[in-house]
């Protein structure tokens, strides 16, 4: 079964969008702010990263931590509660 992770970068991050190419490589993940995406993926968060900053990124700061949607709230746009929803 699934997990959500949360990922986030920095947004001056050189060569950005290949990080984007690579977390567009899962088959589930919603863009919800600039740097900050949330996949859904069988993948631990060790996994995601290692995916993620082979070479080009291996310096640099990325977070991947897993996520609890039991207990949450707050107003972002629409197509992220659809996607949470579809996902739970």
């Amino acid at each position: 079964m699934g997990q959500f992770y949360y990922i986030t970068y920095p947004s001056n991050l050189e060569n950005g969008q290949l990080i984007k190419d690579r977390i567009k490589q899962f088959s589930d993940y919603n863009n919800f702010l600039d740097c900050n995406w949330f996949v859904y993926t069988e993948d631990s968060a060790q996994s995601i990263y290692k995916k993620l900053s082979k070479g080009e990124f291996e310096n640099d700061k990325i977070l991947v931590m897993k996520v609890d949607f039991s207990n949450y709230w707050g107003r972002m746009q629409k197509d992220l509660w659809e996607w949470i929803k579809k996902e739970r």
